[in-house]
Parts: C-alpha cells; structure tokens; sequence
C-alpha cells in the first residue's frame, strides 16, 4: 500500500507546503526586512536557482520553474500570487511504473489528482492544519509515518530550479471536471470515528484487560 499512496501525498502534502508557505508570506509583507531568499533570488537574478519548494515560494513572483532530480523524477511548478499548480512526472520505482500526478492549491484547498486514472483527493487546508498531529497514523501508522518522512525529505531537498516569468492563465487553477475526488478531510473523519468504534470494545472489559486495550490505541 505504502507504494501506491506515496507519489499522492507527496503531491497533496506539497499543495499544503506551498499554501502554507503562502500564508506565511502574506503575514510577512508587513515587515520591510529583506529575507536570505530575496537575497537568494536577486544574485541568480530571478533564473535558475538553487533551493527547495519553500524558497520558491518566497520569491511572491508570477513564475514558471521546471526542475529534475535523479531517480524521483522531473516537474514544473507554476505560481501566480497565493495560487499554485504542479505537475510531476514521478519515476519509476521498483516494481511501480513511471506515472503523472497534478496538483493545484490555494489559500483554502488543495486538489491532486492522476491525469490518467482521472481519481483525485481534495482537501480544505484550514480543516487540515486543525488537526492534531498523528490522527491518522492509529489507521496505518506504517504506511504514513514512512510516507510523511519522504515527503520531509523532498520538500526539504534543494533542486536545481529553472525559473521564468509566465503569463497567467487562471484556467491552470480549476480543477478538472472529468476526475472524481475524494474527500481527504472526510476520509480522516471516518479513520477517526472508526478508531472511537473500536475504542468501544474497550469499554466491555474490566481492570487490567481495559487499560492494556485502551493503551493499544496510544502507542
């Protein structure tokens, strides 16, 4: 499973990295201090560049960035005042082919999608940041403890940015018609209201065998 879920969040957790990053911005335009990024951006002269997804989106510029790397694949990157849009050409690994993942965000959600199976998931970014670190890892701590380490690790990495400027085409930022998406919000619900389902069995027991079942929920 770890395989077949992996590129989708790192596509959805980037959404919510640039979203992120962009209300961060937003907070800062009050202060005239110039930042390591600004300072970053104006020696490369708004070209390419050396830096992560972050910096990227400290530069508060309409641009276009394509970047590779080894052995995780190739994207572009197209950013236009609190909005941004994704493409990844992820590569092959192990015994999962080469495969294309999307992804468009804003200041309130962010949409990731394959553009050939056309199945997506959606999520309302408030709601998200609301919740509390770990509600999903009781549904397969495994699974997504391994996965939100490698999306760390790729939001965190520098790439080699090629960068220019675009005109804006606002269309970039409408999620498709014809992909039908999932809910991410409501799904960690569910993964919720199942863990407190199970929880109830503890509450048939007595003693010892209660707190050992309830302890299993902690760990």
């Amino acid at each position: 499973m770890q395989k077949i879920i992996l590129p989708t969040l790192i596509v959805i957790l980037s959404g919510l990295a640039f979203s992120a990053c962009n209300k961060t911005d937003n907070q800062a335009a009050t202060t005239k201090e110039e930042s390591p990024v600004v300072a970053k951006q104006e020696e490369k002269n708004g070209g390419s560049f050396t830096g992560n997804v972050k910096d990227l989106m400290g530069f508060n510029k309409n641009q276009k960035c394509t970047w590779t790397a080894l052995d995780q694949g190739e994207g572009v990157v197209y950013v236009a005042g609190d909005k941004s849009r994704s493409e990844f050409e992820m590569a092959a690994m192990e015994d999962q082919l080469a495969q294309q993942m999307f992804s468009i965000s804003d200041e309130e959600w962010v949409y990731s999608w394959n553009p050939v199976t056309k199945q997506g998931m959606k999520a309302k970014i408030d709601e998200m940041d609301q919740g509390e670190p770990g509600e999903m890892e009781g549904y397969n701590p495994e699974d997504i403890n391994e996965s939100d380490n490698d999306y760390q690790e790729m939001s965190n990495q520098d790439y080699e940015f090629k960068c220019e400027n675009w005109r804006v085409d606002q269309k970039m930022f409408v999620p498709p018609t014809d992909v039908e998406f999932t809910d991410m919000n409501a799904m960690v619900e569910q993964m919720k209201q199942g863990t407190q389902n199970l929880k109830q069995v503890c509450n048939m027991l007595t003693g010892e065998d209660k707190d050992e079942c309830l302890a299993g929920f902690e760990e």
